[in-house]
């Protein structure tokens, strides 16, 4: 019994072993020799068997190098793998509701073109370049962005690092205005009041100073109390006046306080008690919000 189990288990077990060492070594080598020898097989036995086994192993080798042995981890690069670079796509979406694309820079944000204009303007950098700050603006500014737009208006007003031009000045300023920036509202009904780059026009300063007063414009307070007490562009109503000027008292504006203290003396009981009722109980006017990205305006020079 013995004898069978240690014949099938050299047959099955050795032999294949002995036959792969004969085949890849001399088989007349000593140490072929001697396995041989040990087992009973001859070299023509193994000769014999020479041409099947290198089909098996080529065989073996091909399937190992086509199909690779799998060991199990936490997944396959190639697979759709959660830290796959495209493997998950994620979408940022903007103010706009558009979609923001994964190569996102900041510098291209307007607010951040807008802050840095500021900071080019106002020396923050450690040193006043009014040049830089007119490029970051007008990034910002054909993005539609109204506070830039404003900046770059007034740059212009003004002559800040570019030729002083009125027309291009209240074009950005109107484009802002639109948009519902008090300060470019402002700005606006008083180049129309001066008729400085737009047509003198004193009913459509009115409106635009008006609006900005409508909007919380703290500066516009006075403006447009004056407007209603003269009656310039909008009808004369010295109650009108008296509550735009005792709003602008109460928002700290020097201005409107010392309007206000004329107004008293010229006034009668009957009126200031009529406008005071108008500011009962006493509220501002609601900051409108500013939309952004609504136009992409062409550059001028």
């Amino acid at each position: 019994m013995m004898n069978e189990v240690y014949k099938y288990l050299r047959l099955f077990c050795l032999e294949p072993f002995i036959i792969l060492f004969s085949i890849l070594t001399d088989h007349a080598s000593p140490i072929s020799g001697a396995l041989h020898s040990a087992t009973g097989l001859s070299c023509m036995r193994t000769r014999a068997f020479r041409g099947p086994i290198y089909l098996v192993v080529c065989g073996l080798l091909f399937l190992w190098t086509v199909f690779p042995l799998q060991v199990g981890a936490c997944g396959w690069w190639g697979d759709g793998g959660i830290d796959e670079d495209d493997a998950l796509q994620v979408v940022f979406i903007g103010a706009d509701g558009k979609p923001i694309a994964e190569d996102w820079d900041e510098t291209e944000d307007p607010k951040f073109q807008n802050n840095m204009g500021n900071r080019h303007r106002t020396g923050k950098t450690g040193i006043i370049n009014y040049s830089e700050a007119l490029r970051w603006y007008r990034l910002a500014a054909v993005q539609g962005y109204a506070g830039a737009q404003n900046n770059l208006a007034a740059m212009h007003e003004q002559g800040l690092g570019v030729v002083k031009k009125d027309i291009t000045a209240a074009h950005w300023y109107r484009l802002a205005a639109e948009q519902g920036n008090g300060q470019a509202q402002h700005s606006l009904g008083l180049m129309y009041k001066k008729g400085r780059g737009v047509p003198q026009y004193i009913e459509e300063a009115a409106k635009w100073i008006l609006m900005a007063a409508e909007g919380g414009h703290r500066s516009a307070f006075s403006q447009i109390g004056t407007m209603y007490w003269e009656g310039q562009g909008l009808r004369r109503d010295k109650i009108q006046a008296y509550k735009w000027w005792k709003i602008g008292h109460r928002e700290g504006d020097e201005a409107s306080t010392k309007l206000l203290k004329d107004a008293r003396t010229k006034m009668g009981p009957e009126k200031i008690e009529a406008a005071e009722k108008l500011l009962s109980p006493p509220s501002l006017p609601g900051r409108k919000q500013t939309v952004q990205g609504i136009k992409t305006p062409p550059i001028l020079q």
